[in-house]
Formats: structure tokens, C-alpha cells, sequence
């Protein structure tokens, strides 16, 4: 049998002096049991587990000029487009209080985790995380800004706006797993700010963490990857060259410390057509390599986290679009 085989029944005590150690489906999750030669069953908790994650963006409830960017005509594709989905969790970046009301109402079996306050809340964009109740139990959760205090309302380096994080740390109610999920959203102008937020999620993911697989979420505002000859490339008018973010330098601060980013790890390569922005503007939107929305992982002590798949989410009924972002979904498998 073979690491992921499951077998129905446990082999008696003459089988088990023969057979190699066999994988039994036990609430929800693939448990091992191993036979010594005297035939003693020798459990130990092997499982794996699959669940999926979405980052979404989605672009809020802000007064818009045309009418197919206001939320109250694009909330019912937005919401069945996550439905059509069922993600066990949701990392949303701009989230305003309308959003937030719709979703209470819409996405039925889904809790949540609201993290940063503001004291301006009817203007505030939140970062919550939605979880799947059926599926996940909230252990602990926190929130902090991502600024040099980040434990007051405050914006840091050369942000534009206050921006903030959201974490949880969450239990499989099928297997008793716990992961640690962080959701963000960094500075759309301020290069030295997101390079900063970067490292502050990793050394507080490190604070909050203790040793468990972590998840994170985001709207990096920041490319992953960048041509090496893009001066060269000749972009149409709608590209604003000295307004695209630097290619690898966010990405690199996360990967430099253990991250795994799933789009690449699913087999994904970037390129200039992989943007998760498009301005409403769907496939017309020009390729300039603005994958700014991603899902990474980083494995726990005793447990490992890896992609079984990946999917820009590119769902639409023109002129309507979800947002101005695709929402990006990595199915995920969780393991000893």
C-alpha cells in the first residue's frame, strides 16, 4: 500500500506480522497504523487533510462614477463567485461596513475574524478572515498595524494609509489540526512601507505562531516577479511605467523565511499575463505582471503544509466584474 492508501479495516493480529503499516480514515483525516512483528498495533497521527483558501480584494463599497463599480451592482456576482467556490477560509482586503453586511446576510456557515479597529469605522477598510464554521474553530485571533506601532491606530514608513493585519489561529474540527492564517493589506504607494510590513508579518507570525503551519493572505500591492529587460517593453498607454511596483522584493523577504508561494508551487510560472488586478477592466486589462495577490504557506514543526492546486479566479459578466481584483483560491493538503 502506498502513503495514501486508506485501508476500511484493521488486518488481524497474523496479517499485521506481514503487511507494511496501513492508513485508516478516522474523522476526517488518514491515520496511521503501523503493526510491530508481534503484531502490537502502534498508532501514531498521520492524517492528511485537504481544505482550500481564498484571497480576495474587493475593492470595498466606495462612492464610484460608473455604475457597474458600485458595490450594490456587482455585490451578487462577487458573492456567487466565492460560493461557487465554498473556500474553507477567506482572506478579503477592503472590506467596508456595506461588505461586511452583505456577507453576514450571503455567506451562510461562515464566521469571522475582524482583527484591526479603527476609529473611523464607516471609512475604515478591514482585512477579515472568514472561516468556514462546520469546518474550523477559532482558537485565538489579534490584529496590528502595520506600522512602527503597530499596536496603535497608526500608519508607518511612507504609507499613504493606515493598513493593518489580521491573524487566527484556527482547529479542524474533523482531525483537531491547528494552523495560523494572517491576512493583510500593503501600502499601494510606499515601497519602503511594504518592504517594512513585510518583515513585521514575518517577526509577528513568529511571535503568534508557536510552531504551526501558517497561512497568509494578501493584497501585497507589490509584484512577485518583474521582467529583467521591461525597460525594453513597449506597454500601451493604460500602464503607468513609474507607477508599477518593483518585481521580488516583497516576495524575497517572505521566501528568505520559509515561505512558499502556492501559485508557483502548484507549477504556475510568471509571466506578464498572470495579473490578479485588472481595474474592471477583465482580459483587456494589459499584461505587466501584476500578480499582486497571493497565498503563501510555511510549513509547522511537526506539521508540513503543501499546494495541491491553485486558480486566478476570473469570473465575469461584462461591464460587471466581482472587483477590480481576481480573488486568487489555493487548495491546500495538511500533513504530518
Amino acid at each position: 500500500m502506498t502513503r495514501f492508501d486508506l485501508c476500511p479495516i484493521l488486518p488481524t493480529k497474523k496479517q499485521a506480522t506481514r503487511w507494511p503499516p496501513v492508513f485508516v480514515w478516522r474523522g476526517g483525516g488518514v491515520i496511521m497504523v503501523h503493526y510491530a512483528h508481534d503484531g502490537k498495533q502502534q498508532m501514531r497521527g498521520f492524517f492528511v487533510e485537504t481544505f482550500s483558501v481564498m484571497s480576495f480584494n474587493i475593492r470595498g463599497a466606495f462612492p464610484e462614477k460608473q455604475p457597474a463599480r458600485r458595490w450594490q451592482n456587482r455585490a451578487d456576482i462577487n458573492t456567487r463567485t466565492i460560493t461557487a467556490r465554498q473556500p474553507d477560509l477567506i482572506g478579503f482586503q477592503e472590506v467596508q461596513i456595506e461588505n461586511a453586511d452583505h456577507y453576514n446576510r450571503h455567506l451562510a456557515g461562515y464566521h469571522h475574524v475582524v482583527g484591526c479597529t479603527s476609529p473611523h469605522e464607516q471609512k475604515w477598510v478591514m482585512n477579515p478572515i472568514y472561516y468556514a464554521g462546520k469546518r474550523w474553530a477559532l482558537i485565538d485571533s489579534g490584529g496590528f498595524f502595520l506600522s512602527q506601532t503597530p499596536d496603535v491606530w497608526s500608519k508607518g514608513w511612507d504609507s499613504a494609509f493606515v493598513r493593518g493585519a489580521t491573524w487566527g489561529r484556527l482547529q479542524s474540527k474533523q482531525t483537531g489540526a491547528e494552523i495560523v492564517h494572517l491576512n493583510a493589506h500593503l501600502d499601494h504607494i510606499g515601497e519602503r512601507a511594504r518592504v517594512e510590513s513585510a518583515r513585521l508579518i514575518v517577526a509577528m507570525l513568529d511571535e503568534v505562531s508557536d510552531g504551526l503551519p501558517v497561512i497568509v493572505t494578501a493584497d501585497f500591492n507589490s509584484r512577485a516577479w518583474a521582467p529583467d529587460n521591461e525597460h525594453e517593453l513597449h506597454y500601451p498607454p493604460a500602464v503607468h511605467r513609474d507607477k508599477l511596483p518593483p518585481g521580488g522584493t516583497v516576495h524575497g523577504i517572505f521566501t528568505a523565511s520559509g515561505f512558499r508561494d502556492t501559485y508557483i508551487e502548484s507549477g504556475n510560472t510568471d509571466h506578464l499575463n498572470c495579473n490578479t488586478f485588472h481595474g474592471f477592466s477583465g482580459e483587456a486589462f494589459p499584461p505587466c505582471a501584476l500578480r499582486i495577490d497571493w497565498v503563501l504557506i510555511r510549513d509547522g514543526v511537526t506539521r508540513n503544509i503543501e499546494t495541491d492546486g491553485f486558480d486566478i479566479v476570473r469570473d465575469a459578466e461584462p461591464p460587471i466584474y466581482p472587483s477590480d481584483h481576481y480573488p486568487v483560491l489555493a487548495r491546500l493538503r495538511l500533513g504530518d
